[in-house]
């Protein structure tokens, strides 16, 4: 591909814009992928070297006919690709290709015997850290299971990691909200992983909590070119960087035949930790992680589990650990300073008919005073510090649900049971902010944090349902109705879905369920 050929508004192509043309040249090509690029990348050297080459050379090296005459052949759809590519590259500052050749590529994926020639990723790359844990598991998780995930992640991200996930339903979806929800602002938070192209989103309803990804300092990454359709063949692949981007993985909820297993089984191979969470024997949805326990995974019961087999615990009471009712008095202050209500509990609760809307409101008093005082409480310790104080994220007193298919390994038919997540320790605000670094992770924090100029009400949630109880609205309608900034829409929207309060129409607008 020439100069002349790159968007108009890049003529004058610097030599990386060259350089990476010719990358994507090599993974655009019909027949090339991650292991026969390596090949020739160890024949020749460098992807400009394959495209000198002649047939001979190509052929010597590869024996491959088809794929010779493809390297060499004048491709009008290839380089039309490559322009697109290079054009959503240079649309956004949180557009990123990165090729082995990049000292920004991720280094954990070269412990993979084929990884990617190049990945695209969108957000921050400063989610690229050692100090990540995968969560996944089933589609068609439990209550507990999405509970467990949500409540797991949130912890993780409080003590300082990164949470990697796949962006599907069920576990995957809740592991990246608790995720973002445990993570202070401006601190990377959660990675996830697509089996489609990067502009791409799959599940469509996730899009908003990709947005929410990206604006959060968390970062979506996929080695699908732009336009790549999910299916069933990527998946495995994109299993396989999930297991390599983590220091650990952890199964919360899987079926015998999963695809979660897999992956826990390429993290093995890969040298990385996999650990689980033990369920009830009645719960079909607990048997592969009861299968992997036998087979040596480390069982999992509290945040500490994980990092002691991580090898990062840090003993009671060491700088940096908080109690969880230091933890909760934090947020709750900083939510009523927003007008933020913590709704997420509403949800489980008038869902589980613990309590309804007027009694849980009733308690934002003696919130108010516990959030004023802290907590004495043993109880209320920091997860993870012993019998009496630890976390229990699976004490949510569902019952359990009776066993669905768990297709992990590939695109889903529409969901089952949405998360709602009520996790037993809420994010804390406390800590140093640092300067969101872009004006994503602005945005998202003005919304949460600044007072609006007309106040949110102290229950999101109900308004919303409330809003929605007539005909179907947009987004944007619900933000001119209620006067509410697009953020706030966004976000509380995806959780109410997570929720399984709402539903999307295919032409974008939100209903009751």
């Amino acid at each position: 591909m020439k100069t002349a050929d790159i968007p108009e508004e890049k003529s004058g192509a610097t030599l990386d814009d060259e350089a990476l043309g010719t990358w994507l040249k090599l993974v655009l090509t019909p027949g090339v992928g991650a292991v026969t690029g390596q090949l020739l990348l160890r024949r020749f050297g460098s992807p400009e070297a394959i495209f000198d080459a002649t047939y001979r050379q190509l052929q010597r090296q590869l024996n491959q006919e088809k794929v010779s005459r493809a390297l060499l052949a004048d491709d009008p759809q290839r380089d039309a690709a490559i322009i697109r590519t290079l054009a959503w590259l240079h649309a956004d500052d949180d557009h990123h290709i990165l090729t082995l050749d990049d000292p920004r590529y991720p280094r954990a994926l070269l412990d993979l015997p084929d990884p990617p020639l190049l990945v695209y990723a969108r957000g921050s790359l400063e989610a690229l850290v050692p100090d990540a844990v995968a969560l996944i598991g089933s589609r068609r998780a439990s209550h507990d299971g999405l509970h467990n995930a949500h409540a797991f992640a949130q912890a993780l991200t409080r003590r300082g990691l990164v949470v990697t996930s796949g962006l599907a339903e069920g576990i995957d979806a809740a592991s990246h909200v608790g995720a973002l929800d445990g993570a202070a602002v401006g601190q990377p938070s959660t990675i996830a992983v697509l089996g489609a192209g990067i502009d791409h989103i799959y599940p469509a309803h996730h899009r908003m909590l990709a947005t929410r990804i990206i604006a959060q300092q968390g970062l979506i990454l996929s080695e699908q070119p732009l336009g790549s359709a999910p299916t069933r063949g990527n998946f495995p692949r994109r299993n396989r960087m999930i297991a390599a981007l983590s220091r650990g993985t952890l199964v919360v909820e899987a079926a015998l035949r999963s695809g979660s297993l897999i992956t826990a089984r390429l993290a093995a191979e890969l040298g990385r930790d996999v650990m689980a969470v033990p369920g009830s024997i009645h719960n079909p949805l607990s048997h592969g992680c009861h299968h992997l326990i036998r087979d040596g995974a480390s069982l999992v019961e509290t945040v500490d589990d994980i990092l002691t087999t991580l090898g990062m615990a840090l003993p009671p009471g060491a700088p940096g650990t908080l109690t969880a009712g230091r933890l909760r008095a934090r947020q709750h202050t900083a939510r009523r300073a927003s007008g933020w209500r913590d709704w997420q509990e509403i949800i489980g609760r008038t869902e589980n008919g613990q309590a309804g809307l007027d009694e849980l409101a009733g308690q934002d008093e003696a919130n108010e005073r516990e959030a004023r005082h802290g907590s004495d409480d043993p109880r209320n310790d920091d997860p993870g510090q012993g019998p009496a104080t630890r976390d229990r994220p699976d004490e949510t007193g569902s019952p359990d649900e009776p066993a669905r298919q768990d297709d992990h390994a590939g695109p889903d038919t529409p969901n089952g049971t949405e998360s709602r997540n009520t996790p037993d320790e809420p994010a804390s605000s406390a800590r140093k902010q640092n300067p969101p670094l872009n004006r994503h992770a602005r945005n998202a924090a003005n919304a949460l944090n600044a007072p609006d100029a007309i106040p949110a009400p102290a229950d999101p949630a109900s308004q919303i349902l409330a809003a929605l109880t007539g005909a179907p609205l947009s987004a944007e309608e619900l933000a001119s109705r209620l006067g509410w900034p697009i953020e706030r829409i966004l976000i509380t929207i995806q959780l109410l879905e997570l929720g399984g309060q709402i539903g999307r129409h295919v032409d974008g607008r939100w209903q009751r369920i």
